[in-house]
């Protein structure tokens, strides 16, 4: 069983993982309650491991497959967490868990819908990124892709 995820120092600014974020991205970041009490001034970075399930369309999902190792990093003080280059806003945290979710333009105009959950405890973490198509009104969604992983602190990225 993975350990208990606990935070870590991680260097912020010009050396931080995330530092390439959209403006738009830094400013729902800085507009979002900010932690407090032990949370305060706490980074997690993660390293991780799981599945990737694919669903195209209506179809039904495909056969779970490996995930090559991938890390995040969860920003208690941005209340952000960064996963597969996207960097999505924290809705909660507690001592147990952590929620995050956003919408997100991306090329072409097309949008992504991610939302995750972190089990502390465990270090399981899921996250569904959905792809949108706003000129499809009727049927937005093309692709969803679930990751189910269990992560580790770890220092070093």
């Amino acid at each position: 069983m993975a350990a208990m995820i606990d935070c870590c120092e991680h260097p912020v600014g010009d050396e931080a993982p995330y530092k390439d974020r959209s403006i738009a991205a830094t400013a729902a970041c800085r507009s979002r309650p900010r932690a407090s009490g032990r949370e305060r001034g706490k980074v997690i970075t993660l390293s991780c491991d799981g599945t990737l399930t694919r669903t195209s369309g209506a179809n039904k999902p495909a056969d779970p497959e490996p995930l090559q190792k991938t890390g995040a990093v969860v920003n208690l003080n941005e209340q952000t967490v960064f996963f597969l280059g996207h960097v999505v806003p924290i809705e909660s945290v507690d001592e147990a868990s952590i929620n995050f979710g956003a919408r997100q333009m991306v090329d072409y105009g097309f949008i992504i819908d991610i939302t995750g959950h972190i089990d502390r405890p465990s270090g399981r973490m899921d996250v569904t990124a959905v792809t949108l198509d706003p000129t499809k009104p009727n049927d937005p969604n093309i692709a969803a892709l679930r990751y189910d992983v269990i992560c580790e602190t770890n220092s070093v990225f």
